[in-house]
């Protein structure tokens, strides 16, 4: 089910991502990620666990 706009849910995702060390952006309540091609299997695996855990905290999923 989709979180209303007022929730500020993209906001709230991204900013515990920044503290978290990830700078990613939303675009409403949608996380985009635009890995970079020379990215390690390791960097992109951080990458989404911190994107990961940073939804989990602010949802409570």
């Amino acid at each position: 089910m989709p979180y209303a706009m007022k929730e500020q849910i993209g906001h709230r995702v991204i900013l515990e991502a920044r503290r978290r060390g990830l700078v990613i952006r939303p675009l409403g309540n949608v996380i985009v990620l635009m890995p970079v091609l020379s990215m390690s299997n390791e960097e992109l695996n951080r990458v989404l666990e911190i994107t990961y855990e940073s939804i989990a905290v602010v949802t409570g999923r």
